[in-house]
């Protein structure tokens, strides 16, 4: 009996509010806008930085006695590398040395832009070939490492490959890197 009367006070209680506010119609959805990074607003901040990057190789061409060790240096001023927003904030830069019509030495390098400081991590790859031309592909030692270089500010990379392979062929490297506005 108390069911009834529990059901009785529920319908009286919801004829008795008010009725709800009607819900507005939604507008049509006419296109659909897709941006690409280099399509800013003027809003938005553009981000960019020029890195400059100056290289030398010092290369050790060992040679079995009675033959001199033989030493080659090369110098490389790669392009000025433009990162940031428009350009994306992940670049690489690769070259290469070849001596002494049996080594080769590639360096490969990837610039990391955090917009967060503008600061760029530069990781670094160099792979030192050595066979009967200068066009091996007889990879005889790899080094890889980074480093972090400041917004305005220059840091120097050193490192040095060896041949673990045969030998006492290395290359030295010094690499420099500009982190300039």
């Amino acid at each position: 009996m108390k069911l009834p009367l529990l059901l009785f006070g529920l319908i009286a209680a919801i004829q008795a509010s008010p009725a709800p506010a009607p819900v507005p119609a939604l507008a049509p959805i006419s296109a659909v806008e897709v941006r690409s990074p280099t399509d800013l607003s003027a809003r938005e901040k553009v981000v960019s930085r020029t890195i400059n990057l100056t290289s030398k190789l010092v290369i050790r061409d060992d040679e079995p006695w009675p033959v001199n060790h033989r030493t080659y240096t090369r110098s490389h001023t790669l392009p000025p590398v433009i990162i940031g927003t428009k350009t994306g904030y992940t670049q690489k830069v690769s070259y290469e040395a070849k001596v002494g019509g049996e080594i080769r030495v590639e360096v490969h390098v990837t610039l990391t832009l955090r917009p967060s400081d503008l600061s760029v991590l530069v990781n670094y790859q160099m792979l030192l070939f050595e066979g009967t031309s200068e066009n091996t592909k007889d990879l005889d030692g790899k080094i890889e490492g980074s480093r972090r270089i400041f917004k305005n500010t220059d840091g120097l990379i050193k490192n040095t490959v060896h041949n673990t392979d045969e030998g006492g062929d290395r290359a030295s490297l010094d690499l420099t890197v500009v982190n300039a506005p």
